[in-house]
């Protein structure tokens, strides 16, 4: 599993393979397609591309070792992998939205606001 940071290097998730892991609640709540973020329930959210981006191409959160995008914090330590849930089936996703030119901007939302 990779971490995912938020804009004061605090890790707030992790990638496992095209699903996303909430670290506060150790629930799944979402998953990426091609360059795409979706709610768990297949809503499209934004872009990823290193960065978990809104659909205004601002940023909210971002993995280890991305390029570009706004300057980065000082990341955390790291802590430790939580046990994985069961991973649940996949909803079909909508239609994702043209992508916005990508900001070097933090996002106003953060990392919970976002997958609402």
């Amino acid at each position: 599993m990779e971490e995912i940071y938020n804009h004061v290097g605090k890790v707030v998730g992790w990638i496992d393979d095209d699903r996303i892991l909430d670290f506060s609640t150790n629930r799944w709540i979402g998953f990426l397609r091609r360059d795409c973020v979706y709610s768990a329930n297949g809503k499209y959210l934004g872009r990823f591309d290193g960065h978990f981006r809104t659909s205004d191409g601002s940023v909210v959160a971002f993995i280890n070792g991305v390029q570009g995008g706004p300057l980065k914090p000082l990341q955390a330590l790291k802590p430790l992998q939580p046990l994985k849930p069961l991973k649940p089936l996949l909803p079909l996703p909508e239609l994702p939205h043209l992508p916005p030119i990508p900001s070097l901007h933090w996002s106003s939302l953060d990392w919970h606001s976002f997958w609402k």
